[in-house]
């Protein structure tokens, strides 16, 4: 009699619409931070824990907008969502993204489940920061969504946690001029890029990764 593991019959039963009563139910991936917890979406297709939106500042809207970025403040005893992106950052004129806001300033995480359990020293973590010009692109991004780099690592026998980040583009992040300076506003959006490094630096351990 054929066995399957756990996520290749959770696979199997999307493909093949079995019974309910014979498909497993997948576990809703957990981690807490030092702010609070969050629920994450489980992939069987990958095998892999999504966390999808997770705030590393506080939104720079209102009087944070075209301030440096802050660090989160709060904490919550529920248990908060992280299972879909958040928005792009406003961006120039050609942003691709049809959803875009200042209040952006989110990361997502993608570890491999299986093999994260297995292993029982944390797994090295890989940041993508996406490109464009400083005016377009996000972490958002669903052609580069890190599924694949997770799974290849997890191929090769070098598994890896990958995140991405979203920082603020164009005008928002990137101010110039000598009151902008004066200020101390200016590189908005490489300040943004180093207090999602700094909140990796201190949560990333929660989520199975090496914190060096």
């Amino acid at each position: 009699m054929l066995s399957f593991s756990p996520s290749a019959l959770l696979v199997l039963c999307s493909l093949t619409n079995l019974a309910v009563a014979k498909c497993p139910t997948p576990t809703v991936p957990s981690v807490t931070v030092k702010n609070g917890t969050y629920d994450g979406v489980y992939s069987p297709e990958y095998d892999q824990d999504f966390f999808l939106g997770v705030a590393f500042a506080q939104p720079p809207v209102g009087p944070l907008s075209f301030q440096v970025p802050q660090s989160l403040n709060t904490s919550w005893k529920n248990t908060k969502p992280a299972q879909s992106y958040s928005s792009a950052c406003v961006g120039g004129f050609d942003q691709i993204f049809s959803d875009t806001s200042e209040d952006c300033l989110y990361l997502n995480v993608v570890r491999p489940r299986s093999v994260s359990k297995k292993f029982q020293t944390k797994l090295p973590v890989v940041v993508w920061i996406h490109g464009g010009n400083l005016v377009t692109g996000s972490g958002i991004d669903q052609s580069s969504n890190l599924s694949f780099i997770v799974q290849k690592s997890v191929d090769v026998g070098k598994p890896i946690i990958a995140v991405s980040i979203n920082y603020r583009l164009g005008i928002w992040g990137w101010l110039t001029g000598k009151e902008v300076v004066k200020a101390g506003v200016a590189n908005l959006g490489m300040r943004d890029q180093r207090l999602a490094l700094h909140w990796l630096q201190e949560n990333i351990a929660a989520f199975g990764g090496r914190v060096s």
